[in-house]
Parts: structure tokens; C-alpha cells; sequence
């Protein structure tokens, strides 16, 4: 499982924080080798989780965050299944038909074609923060991990 922790500069509220992030990785089935995905904006925050969940036993993979975008592309090929916001990997992951679940916190959905393998989870606050591009925690935190499990169908 691919888990993208990042977006461009201009949208910073298009994935989780941190914590989140470790919960959702926590409450994955462990028999799943997770790969965390960034890019040269996310390098802090990918040691930062690799090394926190090191100290919990849980051991992750990562990318290089400055590999060109075939290599992003070969590394996102090794995963069947992808958890990203709408960001680049998004189209990426869709290019190469992998299973995604596709958050949207500010950006709308209906923008995106599903091509049926993109599970789509909107934010309850989409209206509210309409294309917000500042990072806002209520936003952020407004998609749950339970929603997330439920669409890569680990919990029910």
C-alpha cells in the first residue's frame, strides 16, 4: 500500500498531518508492506514517520523524494493499492490503474473521472473550504481513517 503524505505547495491541505497519518498506518493489517510516498517538499515529514513508527515496530518503505517522475512512476507501479489526496500521484496512480482511495478535502471530486478503480471520500467541510489552499487542522482532520479502512475494505 502506497500512502502519499504530500501536495504541492499551493495545496497544503490536501492530506492528512502526521498523526493521522500513523493512525491510519497502525490500523492497517500488518501482513501489507507500507511504502510512504513524497516528494522533495515531503522529506522532513517522511523521516519523521518513518523513524516514529521504527520506535512503535512498524518498519516502512519509502521513495527517493527527488527521483525523476519515471522513477516516482516505476516505485507507484509496485503498489497495488494507492491512499493519496487529489495530487499529482492521483493521475499517475490512475495512468497506471492501480486501486486507489482518493481524498478530497478542498478540491471537488466531481472533477476527476473514477475510471472505476478511484474510490472517492469527500470532506464534509468541502463547501466550506472551497479550494482553500492554506493548511487548516479542521479540514485536514475532517475525512476519518475508519472512512479510509472501510473503502480499501479492511473494516466494516
Amino acid at each position: 500500500i502506497g500512502i502519499n503524505i504530500g501536495s504541492a505547495d499551493r495545496w497544503q491541505s490536501k492530506f492528512w498531518n502526521n498523526e493521522k497519518i500513523k493512525e491510519l498506518i497502525r490500523k492497517l493489517p500488518r501482513d501489507y508492506k507500507i511504502m510512504i510516498l513524497g516528494g522533495p517538499n515531503e522529506v522532513e515529514k517522511q523521516e519523521q514517520l518513518i523513524i516514529e513508527m521504527r520506535g512503535e515496530g512498524i518498519f516502512l518503505l519509502k521513495n527517493n523524494p527527488n527521483n525523476t517522475l519515471d522513477e516516482f512512476a516505476a516505485v507507484v507501479n509496485l503498489c497495488d493499492k494507492i491512499i493519496c489526496g487529489d495530487t499529482m500521484i492521483l493521475h499517475l496512480a490512475s495512468a497506471l490503474s492501480k486501486e486507489i482511495i482518493a481524498l478530497f478535502f478542498a478540491n471537488p471530486p466531481w472533477e476527476i473521472e473514477d475510471y472505476e478503480f478511484i474510490k472517492k471520500i469527500q470532506s464534509p467541510l468541502l463547501e466550506k473550504y472551497f479550494y482553500a489552499n492554506e493548511y487548516i487542522d479542521e479540514l485536514a482532520e475532517s475525512i476519518s481513517i475508519i472512512q479510509v479502512l472501510n473503502a480499501l475494505g479492511f473494516e466494516k
